[in-house]
């Protein structure tokens, strides 16, 4: 299952290390194996690993070969390895056997636009030390989750609300239209959660985060369905058994 958290920290602060610690320690249900975390000038990035592929290898936060990305993951890419092999063609060399190191060089070599090239399921962040510069991203359904906060004190992300109870700069004010989701349709819609100052990425959305400022960007659209010629008659026979 595994766990990410972090903190990105404008020019003049530094990242708040003990509340990614904390918030670290709050997932550790989800990555029983280990945990990491890596202290960088304007970055905290920390991890909880459930072994599951490269068992010996692979902790996170992984750091490229180059020394300018770093990332962690929740998930599982279910096409490394051909993403792998055709990585490798590229020219890219690996120092693992995990999907990890596959999928962050995958965005070195792609960007964003890596995201059109995975199957499976997960949620990740890649800070970039030179560029200064975070991108996240959620699977396409949506089936890890992946919440964050923008504030002065700058950007904070996890996959669980309790992790970013540590950040004492985020408020815990409730949003009245997520109570109302909620008990119109026991689901809370939108980019909403409980917290009226943490939101949720939206499944099949990107973020990225530099100089303060936050840019959205939605990569997948789930198909239409293939127009058919039934009658209404039929199709209402249809619905009525379904």
């Amino acid at each position: 299952m595994c766990g990410i958290i972090g903190h990105i920290a404008p020019l003049g602060l530094i990242p708040d290390q003990a509340a990614v610690r904390h918030g670290c320690n709050l997932l550790q249900h989800r990555g029983p194996n280990g945990s990491g975390i890596i202290n960088l000038r304007q970055a905290c990035l920390s991890h909880r690993r459930l072994s599951i592929i490269d068992l010996e290898g692979s902790s996170q936060p992984w750091t490229s070969n180059c020394g300018r990305y770093h990332i962690v993951f929740n998930g599982e890419i279910y096409n490394y390895l051909e993403l792998r092999s055709e990585l490798g063609h590229k020219g890219y060399e690996f120092r693992s056997h995990g999907d990890t190191e596959v999928l962050l060089n995958l965005y070195i070599a792609y960007g964003p636009h890596c995201l059109d090239q995975l199957n499976g399921m997960f949620a990740f962040a890649v800070w970039d030390e030179k560029d200064q510069s975070l991108f996240i991203a959620r699977d396409r359904i949506g089936k890890k989750p992946l919440y964050y906060s923008q504030q002065k004190e700058g950007l904070v992300f996890a996959s669980e609300l309790k992790a970013l109870s540590g950040f004492k700069f985020i408020s815990n004010g409730i949003d009245m239209l997520a109570v109302n989701d909620f008990f119109a349709h026991q689901f809370i819609g939108e980019d909403r959660t409980i917290y009226s100052e943490v939101k949720k990425l939206p499944p099949a959305h990107s973020l990225f985060f530099q100089n303060n400022k936050i840019s959205i960007r939605r990569y997948w659209i789930p198909p239409l369905p293939i127009a058919t010629n039934y009658d209404e008659e039929y199709l209402s026979k249809e619905l009525y058994s379904a």
